[in-house]
């Protein structure tokens, strides 16, 4: 498989009043919205003083045959207190999401133990399919903003509260 980073150390960083079931539900929607397919990598609580927890998503999207997108979200909220306002249970702390995201070319690796296929593969990507690849990586950056600003807004609305 190759990987093809288009955007990396994308950070959104806000101490913050939020609720985290809202702010996981805006996620799982903008993904199905998009028609990518979300999956969670790691997951770990820890309870000190105050709690932190920390969340790693990964939302894949299959082009065709050889090539998907994929945006790697984590989602770290530290030092954080729990409170309820107005029967909502809402989170009080600092949250930091990073995004990097990637488009994968023979994501299957079908080539990978077919060397002369794969040296044609290359130089087709390179040379012939440049275009189309540059307008993945476009397409994918769009992506990956459009979900970075989505969830900025909705971080901007608790803000606001």
């Amino acid at each position: 498989m190759e990987m093809n980073y288009v955007v990396r150390d994308l950070e959104l960083r806000q101490t913050a009043v939020f609720d985290v079931i809202e702010l996981y539900k805006l996620i799982k929607s903008w993904v199905k919205e998009n028609k990518y397919s979300l999956f969670e990598r790691e997951y770990e609580n820890i309870k000190k003083e105050l709690l932190s927890t920390k969340i790693k998503f990964e939302a894949s999207k299959k082009i065709d045959e050889y090539t998907r997108f994929v945006i790697g979200i984590k989602f770290d909220i530290r030092d954080y207190e729990e409170a309820e306002v107005k029967n909502k249970k809402l989170v009080k702390g600092e949250i930091r999401f990073l995004f990097e995201s990637h488009v994968d070319t023979d994501y299957e690796d079908r080539l990978e133990n077919r060397p002369i296929r794969k040296f044609l593969r290359a130089i087709y990507d390179r040379l012939i399919a440049r275009d189309k690849y540059e307008k993945y990586e476009k397409e994918l950056k769009d992506d990956t903003y459009n979900l970075y600003n989505e969830i900025k807004a909705f971080l901007n609305l608790y803000k606001l509260k």
